[in-house]
């Protein structure tokens, strides 16, 4: 008797089909949209004051309020 559930074996046709679609570089329906891979875009460095603001904003906003108490 197998131990592989043969029920199961439509999953492994799709496996194998897709692999070769991959391989040669075509799809079923090639004029379906294809998805890409967005690259993730970094967020600049935030601290939290009560609000967000970032670095640079809060030494220039420190450096007018220290001007203005002079």
């Amino acid at each position: 008797m197998s131990n592989k559930d043969d029920r199961l074996s439509w999953m492994d046709e799709e496996e194998k089909r897709s692999d070769d679609n991959l391989e040669k570089g075509t799809t079923e329906n090639s004029n379906a949209p294809l998805m890409k891979r967005s690259k993730k875009k970094n967020a600049p460095d935030r601290k939290t004051r009560g609000i967000f603001v970032q670095e640079k904003h809060w030494n220039d906003f420190e450096d007018l309020v220290l001007a203005q108490k002079k």
